[in-house]
Formats: C-alpha cells, sequence, structure tokens
C-alpha cells in the first residue's frame, strides 16, 4: 500500500497541498492511431503527413516529409492533427533515451496522422501543457516495462489502457505545473534556436570569407585586404602525425585532455604534446570532428595532430579553411575498409588557400566569436534540459 507522503510529489507549489489521485490512462486519453495512405498519391506540397519517424523527443522533423493533396485534409478528416495535439511514436517509441512524444507546432497547421504513430485524445478535462509532460515521463516508464516485441518495439494501446496514472486533483494545479514546464520548453527552444541561427550565419560566412573553387580572392574580406591568396599545401607549413595512445589509456579524472576519434574529449593523465593543434580522426567522420587546442594533451593512435605552424600560417585560420574545404577533399581520397580511413599523404598534400598572417588572424579570430558564441548557447541548452529533468523527477508523483 502506497504511503500518503508518496501520494504528492516531492516540490509543489505553495499553497497546493492536496493529495494526487490515481487514474488508469484509458478513463483519460485515448491514443488514436493514423491512416495507412496510398504513396502513389503522395505530391510534392500540399497536407504534411506525420509519422513516427518524424516524431522526436519535443519536436516533430519536417525535414524530408510526405505531402497529400490539399482536399485530403477533408477526405481523411478523422486522422487531422492540429497546433499544439499530442502525437507519440507508436512503432520504437524511444530513440537516444527519450520517448518519441510531440506537440505539433505551428507551422504544420493541419496536418494528417500515419500509420504507426497516433494522437492523444482526451476523454476527461485535463490541461493539455500538464498532459504533455506527464505523458512524456509516464507512457517511457510504460514502454521500458509493457512494449510488445525486441527488434521492432511498439506501444499496445489496449495495455497502455489500464496503466495507472498519478494527476493533481485540482485543475490549478495541472494548469500551475503545464504553465511552469511550458516556459522551460520555450527557454530551450530559444536557446535552440540562436544557436541554429549562429550556425547558419558561420555557414553563410564560411561560403563568402574562402575563395571559391577556382578563384583566388574571396568574396567578402575585411577592409583594407586585396592581395591574392596563394595556394600551399598543408604538409609544407605544418607538422602532421598521429598519436600512440589507445582508449584503455583514457583516465576519468585525468589531468590532460586525451582527443580521441569522436566528438567527446576524454582524459588522460600524460601528455604526448604541449602546444598549439588542429587534431581530426583518421577514420569514421572525415572532415566533420575537428578540435582546436592549445596546451599540453594527450592523443590516440587513429587521430591526427597538425602542429608545428609555419610562421606565416595561423593555426585558427587553418581550421576554418578545414572546416570549408577539407571534407570534399577527405572523401575523394579516403582509403574504403569498413570504414572510411585516411592515410598521412592525403592529409599532407591538402591545398589550402592562404592570404598574408594578418588577414588570416582577422578571420580566424571572427569564426572563433562564432563558435564562443555557439558554445555558450549550447551550454545554456544543456543547463535548460538538465534543469527541465530534474523537475520532471521532482514535480510527478
Amino acid at each position: 500500500m502506497i504511503k500518503q507522503k508518496e501520494l504528492v510529489p516531492k516540490k509543489r507549489f505553495e499553497g497546493l497541498n492536496e493529495t494526487w489521485k490515481k487514474e488508469k490512462f484509458g478513463h483519460l486519453y485515448d491514443i488514436k492511431s493514423g491512416n495507412a495512405f496510398n504513396r502513389n498519391e503522395y505530391v510534392a506540397s500540399g497536407v504534411p503527413i506525420i509519422n513516427g519517424e518524424s516524431i522526436h523527443y519535443g519536436r516533430i522533423n519536417t525535414k524530408n516529409l510526405n505531402y497529400l493533396p490539399k482536399e485530403y485534409i477533408k477526405k481523411f478528416s478523422d486522422y487531422k492533427i492540429l497546433p499544439d495535439d499530442i502525437v507519440l511514436g507508436l512503432n520504437r517509441p524511444i530513440i537516444n533515451d527519450k520517448l518519441k512524444i510531440a506537440q505539433v507546432p505551428k507551422e504544420l497547421k493541419k496536418s494528417l496522422l500515419y500509420q504507426r504513430a497516433g494522437k492523444v485524445v482526451f476523454i476527461k478535462a485535463i490541461d493539455i501543457d500538464f498532459t504533455y509532460h506527464l505523458l512524456g515521463n509516464e507512457i517511457y516508464k510504460f514502454v521500458l516495462k509493457e512494449a510488445v516485441g525486441s527488434d521492432q518495439p511498439f506501444i499496445s494501446t489496449t495495455i497502455l489502457k489500464d496503466w495507472e496514472l498519478w494527476i493533481p486533483k485540482m485543475k490549478k494545479e495541472q494548469q500551475k505545473i503545464g504553465q511552469f514546464f511550458k516556459h522551460l520548453d520555450d527557454m530551450i527552444a530559444l536557446e535552440q534556436r540562436k544557436i541554429d541561427k549562429t550556425k547558419a550565419l558561420k555557414s553563410a560566412y564560411l561560403a563568402e570569407m574562402f575563395p571559391v573553387e577556382g578563384e583566388r580572392t574571396p568574396k567578402r574580406r575585411f577592409s583594407g585586404f586585396t592581395d591574392e591568396w596563394r595556394l600551399c599545401s598543408l604538409g609544407d607549413l605544418t607538422k602532421i602525425n598521429t598519436g600512440d595512445s589507445d582508449l584503455q589509456d583514457s583516465i576519468s579524472d585525468g589531468k590532460y585532455p586525451f582527443f580521441v576519434r569522436s566528438e567527446n574529449i576524454q582524459r588522460s593523465n600524460r601528455y604526448t604534446f604541449n602546444g598549439e593543434a588542429i587534431l581530426i580522426p583518421g577514420e569514421g567522420r572525415l572532415g566533420e570532428i575537428y578540435h582546436h587546442f592549445i596546451g599540453k594533451f594527450d592523443y590516440h593512435q587513429r587521430v591526427y595532430k597538425i602542429s608545428n605552424f609555419d610562421e606565416e600560417l595561423d593555426g585558427k585560420f587553418t581550421l576554418y579553411t578545414m572546416h570549408k574545404t577539407f571534407k570534399k577533399h577527405a572523401l575523394k581520397n579516403t582509403v574504403k575498409a569498413t570504414v572510411d580511413s585516411l592515410r598521412l599523404p592525403v592529409i599532407t598534400e591538402y591545398k589550402l588557400l592562404v592570404p598574408t598572417i594578418k588577414e588570416q588572424k582577422k578571420i580566424g579570430n571572427f569564426f572563433k566569436s562564432l563558435d564562443n558564441m555557439i558554445t555558450v548557447h549550447e551550454q545554456k541548452l544543456d543547463k535548460l534540459k538538465a534543469t527541465k529533468q530534474a523537475y520532471l523527477h521532482e514535480m510527478f508523483v
């Protein structure tokens, strides 16, 4: 038997002290599944179709959506979904340890729901924002315990109807909780928009502040610079080699950064280089992962270190040149094995256009400032997400 203290959440709004009540999911909500539309009737634009694969935790991926003719919104009105409707991915309902649940954004307006996705239908008058966060918690627990199938798990809506939930007796408390989490979600969305906007800005400047193929001057330059850029080989202006450490050398609380073949930086108790360097993986996601570091560090045996920059070559400028053009070069010259792999000559023979060192420094510092802005917003975003998870744990029974 549940003790009285377990009938209320750990953290509550002031003045709200009634115990919560237990309800079966099926007494509060229903799940209406989507329809198997005929793919031969898809069109280039029209009524968006939301399927289970487009639903992620807290958002709907609007890229690569399929569409039906506009008149189909009336023809299939039983499967219509509107902004703020709550939708679930019923097939493989958890991705990246998060439930596939989202509220339909306003930009989708009227949409249609595809099979293997479900819409939450309200049977009782429960606050919608409270419901969204309640179900994000509770259906996640349900999936872990009750999801049917092993290779392709799915939510059985029949079994879900008997799943028991705890909700506040007072509608006022539901509304306060819903509004609180809606505010957090809005703050999270704002930080994500700032990140996306800054990344788009960086991409646009990368396209304009480095010469296009066949040219020797960029479209956009800082005032006072007019000279043509010169073509060089990276190996002539730097020293390039791989490390001699392996993953087993990683220590969780190590003193020095340990660069491995991913974005994640591990730790080591030794350093094998001290200075400025660009570090890239020698296999896997070629041309997508870059680290720029100044100081003492260790690095993996399949990580390339680019260091000892010539006095006429700036490290940060080199980094952003590689951001712009190295991936195309790497993939063109990769060694195909189980994963894409780079050999040393591919990097040493990489060609880059180089302006004066003064112009390089201005360009490098400019893009570094954009990256710093992105990092600040990403840190704020991570903090907000962690705050939300902590409150989800404390504000529901």
